[in-house]
C-alpha cells in the first residue's frame, strides 16, 4: 500500500479508536489499582515518543507524577524505583519489541502492574500484561504507519479517559473529549488532492 492510500485510511482508524476503544479503555482504567507512586511509561524507537507524550498528558490531566523511559534504559534508571503495584504502561505498536518485552519482564519481576498499549491484541507484550489497551483500527490489517498513529492517539485518549474516570469532571476534560469526538471522518482530504 502506498503512503497516499495509507493516509486515506487514517480518518476511519481514528474514528474506530474513539468509538470502539472507549468502552474497553474505561473498563481497564476502572479495573486497575493505580497506586500512589509515579506512573511509568516505557517504549523503544518511535514508541518511546508515545511514552513521552503519555508522560505529559497524564501529568497535566491527572496531576500525577509520570516517568517516561526508553525501554533499553529502564533497568539502569528506573527498575530500582518499581514497587509492588506500581503501574507501568509498556508501549509497543506491534507488541514484539525485544527491549520493551525485557523491560516489561523486569517491571513484572518487581511486582508492577503491567499495562500494555499496542495495536495487536495477540502480541507477546499483550499476552504478558495484566491489562491491554488495544488501539482499534478501521481495518483488520492496518498499514504499519496507521497503526503507529493510532497508538499515539490512543495514549492521549487513555489519559483523558483515566482523568474522566478517576477525577471529577471539569471544563478542560470536556473540551478535550469534544476534540476527540471531532476527529476527522471521511471528510479529511490530503493536501495532494487539492489542485494548486
Amino acid at each position: 500500500m502506498d503512503a497516499r492510500k495509507e493516509f486515506r485510511t487514517l480518518p476511519g482508524a481514528l474514528k474506530a479508536l474513539v468509538s470502539k476503544g472507549r468502552p474497553d479503555f474505561e473498563s481497564l482504567v476502572r479495573k486497575t489499582n493505580w497506586g500512589n507512586g509515579p506512573l511509568f511509561l516505557l517504549g523503544s524507537g518511535a514508541d518511546y515518543f508515545t511514552a513521552l507524550a503519555g508522560q505529559r498528558s497524564f501529568e497535566e490531566l491527572l496531576g500525577w507524577p509520570a516517568i517516561a523511559r526508553r525501554a533499553d534504559n529502564f533497568a539502569a534508571y528506573s527498575e530500582s524505583l518499581i514497587r509492588p503495584r506500581t503501574v507501568v504502561i509498556a508501549v509497543s505498536t506491534r507488541g514484539d519489541s525485544p527491549e520493551t518485552l525485557e523491560a516489561a519482564r523486569q517491571a513484572r519481576s518487581h511486582g508492577a502492574s503491567l499495562l500494555a498499549l499496542t495495536a495487536s491484541a495477540t502480541s507477546p507484550l499483550a499476552e504478558s500484561a495484566d491489562g491491554v489497551f488495544v488501539a482499534p483500527q478501521a481495518e483488520e490489517t492496518p498499514a504499519p504507519l496507521i497503526a503507529e498513529y493510532c497508538v499515539q492517539a490512543a495514549m492521549g485518549f487513555i489519559s483523558l479517559i483515566t482523568a474522566r474516570v478517576l477525577k471529577r469532571h471539569h471544563q478542560k476534560l470536556e473540551e478535550l473529549e469534544n476534540e476527540f469526538e471531532k476527529l476527522p471522518g471521511d471528510q479529511m482530504v490530503l493536501i495532494e488532492d487539492h489542485p494548486q
